[in-house]
């Protein structure tokens, strides 16, 4: 772990000796000394070579990293992050060897005690988003508590692009994994959140694209969360979206289909979309799925007198109340 300090020539001789390996196996040492040395040296080793990594992965790296995490030792904890992480960016190896041996019920109170840490944070939001490409696994993450981490360090590094991608894309493949993850990304205050993300980031193409398939995954299955999405400015935030990536197939459709989710069940929602202004026809933007289409919206009443079309046709006034009934509630 040392030797790889000494400069470049030293980093390519220990990545030639396949001297991770041995790294890894002395790092299942029962001894708190021995894995505190290991991981050490693995953490110095993979910082500087990805060979290193590649090693470390395949043998066997992940498995050893969970149990790691057990011992209160907090350097410990802190170097294994940084490993964790590190492994997390190469093919090889199975992250579900961490997954399986318990690693996150101690991963994810970590990054709750080190909260204050915009490293560790991401981190491991970076972990988490990796190990979230997982049916199993992202669920998995959700029953240990993983989304008030998420959504904490959301709250917490509004600016930290890192941190925002992933939790969007987390929050986007809870919503849409089942009606129960929508109500809970729902309930944990994810719709402001992501539409803050979607504000704060609006040239990060993954946070909009995620951001977009979260609002439409909440709008057609949670009830009432049109209203909040509104009232969050999660509308204005697609449709800046589609305005600043023009060029962006991918992001243009789900930019679509969010608004006609939410637009679908809330007249608010349409009306936002024509005082804030008229996209062009939305249907090539929906079937296109070679060439990226151009969905911008114009200027809208801004300044500017503009024909009262949306995705749904007219934008027709809601129905007047019934007074008939609240007044004969009244005179009852």
């Amino acid at each position: 772990g040392n030797l790889v300090l000494a400069g470049p020539q030293s980093v390519q001789e220990i990545a030639q000796s396949r001297a991770a390996d041995l790294v890894v196996q002395a790092s299942k040492h029962e001894s708190l000394e021995a894995q505190s040395c290991a991981v050490n040296a693995l953490n110095n080793m993979c910082l500087r070579s990805e060979h290193c990594i590649a090693q470390a992965a395949v043998s066997g790296a992940y498995a050893s990293l969970a149990a790691t995490f057990q011992p209160t030792d907090e350097n410990i904890q802190l170097l294994t992050i940084t490993v964790l992480y590190l492994l997390t960016t190469t093919d090889q190896g199975d992250v579900g060897d961490f997954v399986q041996l318990q690693g996150l019920s101690h991963l994810i109170p970590t990054m709750m005690r080190f909260m204050s840490s915009l490293k560790v944070q991401e981190q491991i939001s970076s972990i988490l988003q990796r190990i979230g490409h997982r049916a199993e696994m992202l669920e998995e993450i959700l029953r240990q508590g993983g989304l008030d981490g998420i959504f904490t360090a959301m709250h917490r590094y509004p600016l930290s692009a890192r941190i925002q991608v992933s939790g969007c894309y987390l929050a986007s493949r809870w919503a849409r994994a089942s009606q129960d993850g929508a109500q809970r990304v729902a309930e944990g205050g994810g719709v402001e959140l992501v539409a803050l993300a979607m504000q704060n980031h609006l040239a990060e193409v993954d946070v909009q694209v995620f951001g977009c398939m979260m609002l439409k995954a909440v709008a057609d299955q949670v009830a009432e969360s049109p209203q909040v999405i509104a009232h969050f400015g999660g509308v204005e935030a697609v449709l800046r979206s589609l305005q600043r990536h023009a060029e962006e197939g991918q992001l243009q459709e789900v930019g679509v289909r969010a608004l006609c989710s939410v637009g679908q069940q809330d007249w608010i929602c349409r009306k936002k979309v024509v005082d804030y202004g008229l996209p062009n026809d939305p249907s090539e933007a929906m079937s296109s799925k070679d060439a990226p289409v151009s969905f911008i919206p114009d200027d809208g009443l801004r300044g500017k007198k503009v024909e009262l079309w949306t995705l749904w046709g007219k934008c027709v006034e809601p129905p007047e109340e019934d007074c008939s009934a609240n007044d004969k509630l009244q005179h009852d």
